[in-house]
């Protein structure tokens, strides 16, 4: 069965904070009244609520989705007008390397030598880097800070939670000072999941009830899982 693209609207919350889970370990559903009191001091965010800001550390636990949010969001700032590069961060085998393929790069060549409106830089899997993250993080520090001679840059980059360097998010703050947001998604809903099994014409209710019966709720809160779960 072909993995389909579930349309999910997905939640962000501020790096640290407490998730308001279910007792399936599912998000409760920001928008349902009955629930705003999980939510009285937290602040929420989807992806139309970033694309202002500068600079983004888009964190999360492996599978949850990260990687496909960062697709969503560069996707949707293209509709701003910015010029845009994305890099894949597992592939460069040291700072060097990865500083030369950045500059080097045909849209930041031509950003760097004249283009008037902001670059937006897209760093995915920064925990997946050959390098081990605390140096990747250095080279990518020093790039951006590279970046920023000729222009204004937005950049974000996804990271799993756990390996991100605490040296990289208080340097990237140097550099954005109060224009940084370290966010972590948030798992899936149930709503989610009866939208995956709608789409994959299982019967929605039925599904859930066999989540909730055998105590599935941590597989299902994420897209990778909740795929395996459905297939």
């Amino acid at each position: 069965m072909t993995p389909k693209v579930i349309p999910y609207q997905r939640y962000w919350l501020n790096k640290g904070e407490d998730l308001p889970l279910d007792e399936n370990g599912l998000l409760r559903d920001p928008t349902i009244e009955w629930y705003h009191v999980y939510y009285q001091d937290k602040d929420f965010y989807t992806l139309s609520d970033l694309v202002e800001t500068e600079c983004l550390l888009l964190l999360g636990e492996p599978g949850i989705g990260k990687s496909t949010e960062l697709e969503k969001l560069e996707s949707k700032e293209q509709e701003v007008k910015h010029k845009s590069v994305a890099f894949t961060l597992r592939r460069f085998e040291s700072k060097i390397d990865f500083k030369d393929s950045v500059l080097e790069d045909d849209v930041v060549s031509e950003w760097i030598n004249g283009s008037i409106e902001p670059l937006s830089f897209y760093l995915d899997g920064l925990d997946e880097a050959l390098l081990e993250a605390k140096k990747i993080s250095y080279g990518v520090l020093d790039v951006v800070k590279e970046l920023q001679k000729y222009g204004k840059v937005f950049v974000r980059i996804t990271c799993r939670t756990s390996d991100l360097p605490n040296e990289f998010q208080a340097g990237l703050q140097a550099l954005y000072p109060n224009r940084l947001k370290a966010i972590e998604l948030a798992p899936l809903r149930r709503e989610d999941i009866l939208l995956a099994a709608n789409e994959y014409q299982i019967d929605e209710e039925a599904f859930f009830s066999t989540i909730y019966e055998k105590e599935l709720g941590v597989l299902a809160s994420r897209p990778i899982t909740l795929n395996m779960l459905i297939k």
